[in-house]
């Protein structure tokens, strides 16, 4: 395996650093992590909704598969945008996260 030598790398970074070219590399690098961890925050709701929903199904559907079962099966009765919206979101999240 090809490396270069500590002492190079270490005089590289100096080099980096003293002349300012490092800074914009780093403030890109931030901002993707910053959009990475958004993504996270936005989705976790989506996903906590979703466990909440097959948490639900389980109890009022003691009849339904088991938890673990990979197959995507909503048993609920329901009426309303609301409700449609929960469904077709616990399916969606199912698909994504499969849990």
């Amino acid at each position: 395996m090809f490396m270069s030598a500590p002492s190079l790398i270490a005089k590289a970074a100096i080099d980096l650093f003293s002349t300012g070219e490092i800074y914009n590399d780093l403030y890109i690098s931030v901002r993707t992590f910053r959009g990475y961890l958004l993504s996270a925050v936005v989705a976790y709701p989506f996903w906590h909704h979703g466990r909440l929903v097959q948490k639900n199904e389980l109890h009022f559907d003691p009849h339904q598969r088991d938890e673990r079962d990979s197959s995507v099966h909503c048993s609920l009765v329901t009426s309303g945008w609301e409700s449609e919206f929960s469904r077709r979101l616990a399916l969606f999240s199912r698909a994504v996260f499969r849990y």
